[in-house]
């Protein structure tokens, strides 16, 4: 009886063609042009958001401080060798009402919590934390020493009063003191350092009242009520 045997089936397989490569390294180029500013400005949104949350934790801290203190914490407490050696500061006064099992890393590392670097900063100041408070010796909220911070509550406008941003990373020996100006017009030759901005060309900024925003310098100054702004 005869059988039917199937025909052996045949495979033919070939390579990308030159053409073929380059159509789809071509494509590839094209959607990584496309798509790699879209997650870029997506991670710079994120972590705008993240430095938005950090600082009102900080202000929380701040708040929770003058609870305790009646009054908020001082600029810094003592000097021991010029502005880069005064301890403890105003964010390591805090510490314990942000993060309170929190302990330093050896140096280099982050000397400080988290929640006091800003994402977007270009670099990290690993002592001061990347946040400053809008400082002045005898008008702002958080003054020099023990003898003068205000409390919340003595704050003329607190709406209106910038009490927390990100610092740009200069000043005395490239290294902030934990405070800044919004513009530093009044005294550019002594290099403090200004408010950063680092988020889409914007600061982000916490008033006295807790309010936080991602803000331009122009609209701080857009409606000409701030009653303190250290210039």
């Amino acid at each position: 009886m005869p059988t039917n045997t199937p025909a052996a089936v045949t495979h033919s397989s070939r390579a990308f063609s030159l053409i073929e490569l380059l159509a789809v390294i071509t494509v590839l180029a094209v959607l990584s042009v496309l798509v790699f500013p879209y997650i870029s400005q997506m991670r710079q949104k994120a972590n705008t958001t993240t430095a938005l949350s950090n600082l009102r934790q900080i202000y929380l801290g701040l708040t929770y401080y003058q609870n305790e203190h009646g009054k908020l914490p001082p600029l810094t407490s003592t000097v021991t060798n010029g502005p880069s050696a005064q301890e403890p500061f105003w964010n390591q006064r805090i510490i314990p009402y942000v993060e309170p099992d929190f302990v330093p890393p050896p140096a280099p590392e982050n000397q400080l919590p988290g929640v006091f670097y800003d994402p977007n900063a270009n670099s990290h100041n690993y002592r001061r934390g990347d946040f400053g408070v809008l400082y002045d010796s005898t008008r702002g909220p958080i003054r020099g020493f023990e003898a003068g911070s205000l409390s919340l509550a003595q704050i003329e406008r607190p709406g209106h009063t910038v009490l927390l941003s990100s610092a740009e990373q200069s000043g005395p020996g490239n290294e902030p003191i934990g405070t800044f100006y919004i513009n530093n017009n009044s005294r550019p030759s002594l290099g403090f350092p200004r408010m950063a901005e680092g988020h889409q060309g914007m600061a982000v900024v916490c008033f006295a009242d807790g309010s936080i925003h991602h803000i331009s310098k122009a609209d701080l100054y857009a409606d000409g009520v701030l009653p303190f702004r250290n210039d």
